[in-house]
């Protein structure tokens, strides 16, 4: 049975993706996308398949998409705040 396999797999795809919470609505859109390409054939295929293909490189969830994501060694080294908020962590875990 082909119906919601691929909105499972999108909702698989999108917890183990590194999402922000400013990513709800896009992630949201391909859901939606993906419960109408379940609900149909190859019709609906061809009239929102381009856009789900969009959404989804929007969100990093294609290989081409992620082949553009920054290295962990592009990304840009901490910021003082960080170094702040890691030692009031590390303070808080050593007396709790």
């Amino acid at each position: 049975m082909r119906r919601c396999r691929l909105e499972l797999a999108l909702n698989r795809s999108l917890k183990a993706a590194p999402l922000l919470p400013e990513d709800a609505a896009t992630a949201e859109l391909a859901r939606q996308y993906a419960r109408y390409l379940d609900g149909g054939g190859d019709r609906q295929l061809i009239l929102v398949g381009r856009q789900y293909r969009e959404v989804l490189e929007s969100l990093g969830l294609t290989p081409e998409a992620r082949a553009k994501l920054p290295t962990p060694a592009a990304l840009p080294a901490s910021t003082s705040l960080d170094e702040l908020r890691a030692r009031r962590r590390n303070r808080q875990e050593g007396s709790g």
